[in-house]
């Protein structure tokens, strides 16, 4: 179908103005506005938007990753357990109940690491160890990654204001005067902001969301720790039982 004939079945605007409700039509005049905006602002940036976009992308979609990650490993906790309060309970010599042992072995079993001698202490640690070292060095590694990107933000920005600082000083040294030079400063010193600009506004929510991440790394750390100790002090427990019926 060709434009002209496909032009032939759009409604025009004053139709659209008669059939839509107002505060559909203030609508799509604002998203329309807002995003010609967003256009001549990508186009006043130069170059380094481009980077800058593949930065916020890959941080954001990093960022997203993790945060499913982690509600995953809730609902694991909380499928198991019945929450984590159950294992915050869980300090010093308070030994884990049966039940709570069981639900650990579950989890255990479920990280592909066999754990049926609940008598053994040697087995309970090393068990728990394994699981450690295979869930909290990926988590380690996607926040060192998350940090570099939003890092990497601000210097990407900066790299953009010194280029549009080189193109102003290159319209001030070329230029006759006029309207034309006028045009190239400016444009410079606005590539020169803009791009600076876009980089802490990539990078400071990035730095927030890099600050929950790592809490929600220490909590999911801290109750492992606790309930490997739950796990070990009901070993001993037993152990000292078995001595004394003996």
């Amino acid at each position: 179908m060709t434009l002209p004939v496909l032009c032939r079945f759009l409604p025009d605007r004053t139709l659209m103005h008669a059939v839509l409700p107002a505060p559909i039509l203030a609508a799509s005049s604002f998203v329309s506005e807002y995003w010609q905006g967003a256009l001549d602002l990508w186009d006043a940036g130069g170059w380094a938007m481009w980077p800058l976009a593949i930065t916020a992308f890959i941080c954001y979609a990093k960022c997203g990753e993790l945060l499913f990650e982690f509600w995953i490993r809730n609902y694991r906790i909380k499928h198991y357990f019945g929450g984590r309060k159950v294992i915050a309970k869980l300090s010093g010599d308070h030994a884990a109940s049966a039940s709570v042992f069981d639900a650990a072995k579950r989890y255990i079993n479920f990280h592909g690491v066999e754990l049926d001698n609940e008598r053994s202490y040697q087995d309970v640690e090393t068990a728990f160890h394994e699981v450690v070292s295979d869930e909290i060095p990926p988590l380690d590694r996607e926040l060192k990654f998350i940090q570099v990107t939003v890092a990497a933000a601000p210097l990407w920005g900066l790299l953009g204001t010194v280029t549009g600082m080189l193109t102003t000083f290159m319209g001030l040294a070329k230029g006759a005067g006029g309207d034309k030079t006028m045009n190239v400063i400016a444009g410079g010193i606005s590539e020169a902001l803009i791009t600076t600009e876009t980089g802490l506004v990539i990078a400071l929510p990035g730095y927030f969301l890099h600050y929950i991440l790592t809490a929600k790394r220490s909590k999911f750390e801290g109750f492992l720790e606790h309930l490997q100790n739950a796990c070990c002090q009901r070993v001993l427990k037993l152990n000292r039982h078995q001595l004394v019926e003996e």
